[in-house]
């Protein structure tokens, strides 16, 4: 009970879900980048897309994190 306890008030299974999440996101967009598909197919500069989406991605879960690990944080944030 105290060991669930803790996972639940340091939110490690929703960090972790959403770490996974964003791994295997990253992968797929890496494999599509390599194959030259979907989005990259018919790119002018297909480096920066890769480069652009990944950046998005990983932004992405920097504020996930955040929100996560600090709620009240993102409540500040909007009263501003």
């Amino acid at each position: 009970t105290i060991t669930i306890g803790i996972l639940k008030y340091y939110k490690y299974e929703e960090l972790w879900q959403s770490y996974r999440t964003t791994c295997e996101t990253l992968k797929k967009e890496k494999v599509m980048f390599e194959s030259k598909i979907e989005v990259y197919k018919n790119a002018r500069e297909p480096d920066k897309l890769f480069i652009e989406r990944t950046e998005s991605l990983i932004s992405k879960e920097n504020t996930a994190w955040i929100n996560i690990v600090n709620p009240e944080d993102k409540i500040s944030r909007k009263k501003k």
